[in-house]
Formats: C-alpha cells, sequence, structure tokens
C-alpha cells in the first residue's frame, strides 16, 4: 500500500501561494511594502515558489514511476505518458483557448502570433525568448516540466540506482551549463537582459531541481524511520530560506557571477532538505488545522494555470478597490483578496475541467 506524503502537498501549496503572491505584486505595479518580510518573500516568492515546484515535480513523478514499475515490474511507459497528458494537457489548452479568442485576432493570425500558438502547443515556447511567456505569462513552467516529463523515465533508471551520486551529478550538470550560458553564450549572442532568466530555468539548467527531488524519493522510500526531532532541521531550513535570499538579492540570482550560477542549486537543495525533513518528521500535517491548505494543494494545477489572467482581469478593474488602493497596508489587502478570488475562479474552473475529461473518459 502506498502512503500518501502530506508534508509535499503543504510544500506545494505555500509554493503556489508565494508566486500568485508575487504576480499579484507585480500586477500591482511592483509598490513598495512594509518590512524585510516583503522583500525577501515577496520579490523572491516566484523564484522560491517555482523552484519548490521543479523540486516536487521530481519528487512526484518518481514516486509514480515506483508504483508503476511495481504494478508492471517494469516501466511501462504508454500508460505513464498517457497519465501526464490526461493531467496536464485539458486545463493546459483550454487556458491557451480562453486567452487566444480573448485577445487581438490580428495579433494572433501574424506569422510570429501563429508561431507562438503552435510552440505552446508542443510544450516549446520557453526556448525561445519571443514565446516564453507569451500568451500566459506563467505556462512557461509548463513547457520546462513537460519536457522533463518526458526524460523522467529515463532518468529514473541512474536515480533508482545511484540516488546520491545523481543529485551530485546534476548539481555539477546545471552550475557548469549556467556558467557557460552566463559568461560565454548569452553575452556573445544576445542583447536581451532576459535571456539570463529564460535559459536559466530550462530543462537542463535547471535539471539539479528536478533530480533532487527524484533522489529525495527513492531514499524517503528507503527509510521507515520517523522521529519529531527532524522539526529541528525542518526549521533549519525554514531560516535558511530568507539568508539564501538575502544573498541572491546582494548578489544576484541571474548574472555572471558565482551568485548567479548556484544561487538556483543552493535554494533547491536546501527545499529538498525541507521537504525530507518535513517527511521524516512524522508530524500529522494531515490535522484539520492544515485541511485548507491541503485544499488548494489538491486545487494546485488548475489554480496555477489560470491565476494570473484572472488576477491581470480583477487589476484591470482598479475601481473595485480604490478604497484600499491607498497605503501600502491596502495594497497588502487588496493582494489578498486578489489572490483569494484567484484560487476560487482556479479551482471551479479546473475541476469543471477536470470533469469534463473524466467523464468523457468513462
Amino acid at each position: 500500500m502506498n502512503k500518501r506524503y502530506v508534508f509535499p502537498d503543504l510544500m506545494r501549496a505555500i509554493a503556489l501561494f508565494l508566486v500568485m503572491i508575487y504576480h499579484g505584486w507585480v500586477l500591482e505595479g511592483q509598490p513598495s511594502l512594509p518590512g524585510q518580510f516583503a522583500k525577501f518573500y515577496i520579490q523572491h516568492g516566484g523564484e522560491i515558489g517555482v523552484t519548490a515546484f521543479f523540486v516536487l515535480s521530481g519528487f512526484g513523478i518518481t514516486l509514480s514511476l515506483i508504483r508503476n514499475e511495481e504494478k508492471h515490474g517494469r516501466i511501462a511507459l504508454k500508460e505513464f505518458y498517457k497519465g501526464r497528458v490526461i493531467r496536464i494537457v485539458p486545463n493546459y489548452y483550454f487556458a491557451l483557448f480562453l486567452v487566444i479568442i480573448l485577445s487581438s485576432t490580428q495579433e494572433m493570425i501574424t506569422k510570429f502570433g501563429l508561431k507562438n500558438i503552435v510552440l505552446h502547443l508542443v510544450f516549446l515556447h520557453n526556448w525561445d525568448i519571443n514565446t516564453h511567456g507569451g500568451i500566459i505569462t506563467v505556462l512557461w513552467t509548463m513547457g520546462t516540466i513537460v519536457q522533463f516529463y518526458v526524460l523522467a523515465p529515463f532518468i529514473y533508471k541512474a536515480v533508482k540506482r545511484f540516488p546520491v551520486m545523481s543529485a551530485i551529478a546534476s548539481i555539477a550538470i546545471a552550475i557548469g551549463t549556467q556558467c557557460v550560458l552566463f559568461h560565454y553564450i548569452i553575452p556573445a549572442y544576445s542583447t536581451n537582459p532576459g535571456a539570463y532568466f529564460v535559459y536559466s530555468r530550462e530543462v537542463i539548467t535547471a535539471i539539479d531541481n528536478f533530480v533532487l527531488g527524484m533522489s529525495a524519493a527513492v531514499l524517503i522510500k528507503k527509510v521507515n524511520y520517523r522521529n519529531p526531532v527532524f522539526l529541528m532541521g525542518l526549521l533549519v531550513m525554514l531560516v535558511l530560506i530568507p539568508v539564501w535570499s538575502y544573498i541572491g538579492a546582494n548578489h544576484g540570482i541571474y548574472s555572471d557571477n558565482v551568485s548567479g550560477y548556484v544561487w538556483h542549486s543552493g535554494l533547491a537543495i536546501i527545499l529538498t532538505f525541507m521537504m525530507c525533513f518535513g517527511i521524516l518528521s512524522g508530524t500529522g500535517f494531515n490535522s484539520s488545522v492544515f485541511k485548507p491548505i491541503l485544499f488548494v494543494a489538491a486545487n494546485e494545477y488548475g489554480i496555477y494555470i489560470y491565476h494570473y489572467e484572472i488576477m491581470r482581469l480583477w487589476m484591470a478593474r482598479e475601481h473595485h478597490f480604490q478604497i484600499w488602493m491607498q497605503g501600502s497596508i491596502g495594497k497588502v489587502i487588496v493582494l489578498l483578496i486578489v489572490t483569494a478570488i484567484s484560487i476560487l475562479f482556479g479551482t471551479i474552473i479546473g475541476r469543471l475541467v477536470d470533469g469534463f475529461v473524466l467523464s468523457n473518459k468513462k
């Protein structure tokens, strides 16, 4: 019997919340916010959240591959990929469809517009700096994640046998690739400063994020020991996140220096240890106190896919919020209200699409 680990679900919901708060802050025009907490957790919330998604994707997909292997005695690739398609494609395509039909028709029927659509449909839009986030800002992450899913069954074979060495090798590959990109390739071939962001979050440059999660899954499955003392390790990791964010804020996370090369790898290591400590603590994170967070985690994909466009539409109607928008505290209140609205509507749309797919599958 496969027991579901609750702590990764809590991490998934918190990561989603951080990403949404960051996007809401950007849509509000990046207003000044009170306290250092805002600086570290809102300005870097997107980075922390997306890196957590990558780690959790590696963790979750490995557990899926383990179940697949236990069921069939080998990895049944057709079943694995079919499951990924059913899980990802319907809401992804529906979100694209909604935004495309609501966009300017002239913009979409141009040569670039059609290229943009095609690259999104085949999950390759994240490789082109001009189409990266070109239809829906957040969908670049799905390009990276889907490309990892294609590779995952083959990477799993190495991770299963050599989990620690695989993690170390992936870190070396990611850091080495970013060093070459940041120091040699991007300065020589691109004048767009956004290239540092775009190409440092591709499947090859973020491979360590995924493989760390995979290695953690393999090792956790082998350990039955649980002890609340591991909560101390969890607390240490929680302290390290703002410290690491401070280092990134002062030395750069998309820059041609040591900080730029290693920052995301270091963050992924911290988040991986946090996840492992949370699981190994054996603490009852599935108590009623955490049920609202677990509800968000259960609907994370639909919320994530739709949240940016929902937020953008609501932020565009600023007259609804003028009474709140006068000070920094008011802006935080608006941010929280719009985040809650996005969670509600993202959950509803995501569940409707999933329900439609499942009903037709039957």
